[in-house]
């Protein structure tokens, strides 16, 4: 009986060294999770991410924290997804710059059914204070209820999907052709060429 008692005496000791190691190893766990939070919560910015920067044309472009490349050009701030490096290899063939658009409504229209929300969106927000905007169709086939307008008459800017980004001129509107979802890759490209960077 005493070795029975003995042997459920040593169990329950080896129990609770076990238990007191098992919450020292938990507390050490957690207080150097207090620890590197709060190092990393008080480290400047900088030394949290590295700041990307190039300088092209003279313009310095920052990488912001939103993936957005952020530049002053004449007097007025912009923020493109793409650096004008990235978008070397897209064509671009047009001749209208900003001044073309000044003050004038540009209408948007689609090649196809699908509107595309990315380009629009990155286009407005960084032109929008120089042009007004709207949708518009290009031909009697168009499934949505907008007004429709003409190459010749009109500003417009039709999106495309194509097996090659490229941006062409054909009278007044503008084609941004993107393939693979690259719409924004080819909306940057076609905003850089309007600012004449």
């Amino acid at each position: 009986m005493l070795r029975k008692i003995t042997d459920k005496e040593n169990i329950a000791k080896a129990r609770e060294r076990r238990n007191k190691k098992l919450v020292t190893i938990i507390a050490f766990i957690l207080l150097a999770s207090m620890i590197l939070s709060t190092i990393a919560y008080l480290a400047p910015e900088g030394a949290r991410q590295e700041e990307q920067e190039i300088i092209y044309n003279n313009i310095k472009f920052l990488l912001d924290e939103n993936s957005r490349w952020n530049f002053n050009y004449a007097g007025n701030d912009y923020a493109l997804f793409f650096n004008p490096l990235e978008l070397k290899n897209i064509s671009i063939k047009i001749t209208d710059n900003l001044q073309t658009y000044y003050g004038k409504t540009v209408y948007f229209a689609f090649d196809t059914g699908d509107p595309f929300q990315y380009g629009i969106s990155e286009i407005e927000t960084n032109l929008n204070r120089f042009v007004r905007f709207n949708s518009a169709c290009l031909n009697a086939n168009c499934s949505f209820d907008y007004p429709f307008k003409s190459c010749d008459k009109d500003n417009v800017i039709v999106f495309k999907t194509e097996n090659i980004s490229k941006i062409e001129q054909k009278e007044n509107c503008i084609f941004i052709s993107y393939k693979d979802n690259s719409d924004l890759k080819s909306t940057d490209a076609f905003i850089y060429k309007i600012l004449g960077i």
